[in-house]
């Protein structure tokens, strides 16, 4: 079964409900996120407001750890260089944040392939 059906309880309907993978809410499709292609993430807006934020604090404090095109991904060991030299994240940075979601640890950059 497509995530969908398994984030809505019985009787509701597939096309206007869903499940927030954080306050376990179930809401119309138009308290849900969506992301740069338009589609509607399995988060409502305001857990994606705070968990935005966290994400934003923990990269302001953690900036002057972000890895340069030469430092490699703790995870497959390619370069930034040789991530952008693929093609992929010509117009920004290959490294991501990494961080725990339950704890909202930062755990490290790794690459956005990686991620």
């Amino acid at each position: 079964m497509g995530m969908i059906q398994e984030t809505l309880t019985e009787g509701m309907d597939p096309v206007e409900n869903f499940k927030c993978i954080h306050c376990q809410q179930h809401l119309p499709m138009t308290d849900m996120s969506t992301d740069s292609h338009h589609t509607v993430r399995y988060e409502c807006k305001p857990c994606r407001a705070v968990n935005a934020t966290i994400v934003r604090n923990l990269k302001k404090d953690n900036l002057t750890t972000l890895p340069s095109m030469e430092d490699e991904c703790p995870l497959c060991e390619r370069t930034g260089q040789e991530i952008r030299d693929r093609g992929s994240f010509q117009k920004r940075k290959p490294w991501t944040l990494d961080h725990d979601h339950k704890t909202n640890q930062f755990r490290g950059w790794i690459c956005q392939h990686c991620n």
